[in-house]
């Protein structure tokens, strides 16, 4: 499943670098492995505090809060300031439900190789007679 996970969080990650902040990015992603690895993010001293405190709003949220969209708006705000530097005028609305929606994305290709791995795999135990 790691090897399934690395694959379709690549995909997140290049949405990501192509329209955001390295640091955002980074933020983003860690967020993504510290909920699935269930722990708190590991975000050395050095790191911009507003994403830091984002980081951690996001996962005191939950695991179902992260899956099922509901993300702090303070990821927006953090977005529209990157517009503002790279003075783009993409609305970071549509950034966050992009991203949203290749973040489920990725969750459901995980969940279909996790579904062929325990079912159409001959070694399954749900294979078994």
């Amino acid at each position: 499943m790691q090897a399934a996970y690395d694959v379709n969080i690549a995909e997140l990650r290049d949405h990501l670098r192509a329209t955001t902040s390295k640091a955002i990015t980074e933020t983003i992603i860690e967020v993504c492995n510290a909920t699935r690895e269930g722990r708190e993010c590991e975000l050395d001293d050095e790191w911009d505090p507003t994403l830091k405190a984002i980081a951690q709003a996001q996962i005191t949220a939950g695991q179902r809060a992260l899956t099922g969209g509901l993300w702090p708006a303070r990821w927006k705000e953090q977005q529209q300031a990157y517009n503002n530097r790279s003075r783009s005028k993409n609305l970071p609305a549509v950034w966050m439900a992009t991203t949203l929606i290749i973040f489920q994305d990725v969750l459901f290709k995980m969940w279909l190789a996790r579904n062929d791995a325990l079912h159409n795999s001959e070694d399954s135990a749900c294979n078994e007679t």
